[in-house]
């Protein structure tokens, strides 16, 4: 059995030194997600704490540009060295001729 402080001394891994923050936006026993109005309320706490890629599994149905992604845009040209991404497809027809398949943001 080997030593886990030495085990990992010794192989570091590509991460090493990275940390993960995370904001929940599920309410228990809710049938939606309570995605914040403000934008804000997610990105810069997790910046100020040094996350640099902010990962969004939700999206909408809504086939349009919203304030929402306008936020991020805004956001991501003012912080460049922030990554902002957003799942593509969690709403919409299964249909590959159907608009809608990827919503806002």
């Amino acid at each position: 059995m080997t030593d886990g402080a030495t085990t990992a001394a010794k192989y570091k891994g590509n991460a090493y030194g990275a940390k993960v923050a995370f904001y929940d936006i599920g309410i228990p026993n809710a049938q939606f997600l309570n995605v914040p109005s403000n934008m804000e309320d997610m990105t810069a706490p997790a910046y100020r704490v040094g996350a640099r890629i902010h990962t969004n599994s939700w999206g909408s149905s809504t086939n349009s540009y919203t304030s929402s992604s306008y936020y991020f845009d805004k956001y991501s040209f003012e912080n460049q060295d922030f990554l902002v991404t957003v799942a593509a497809g969690n709403g919409g027809s299964a249909s590959a001729t159907s608009d809608g398949t990827v919503g806002s943001p």
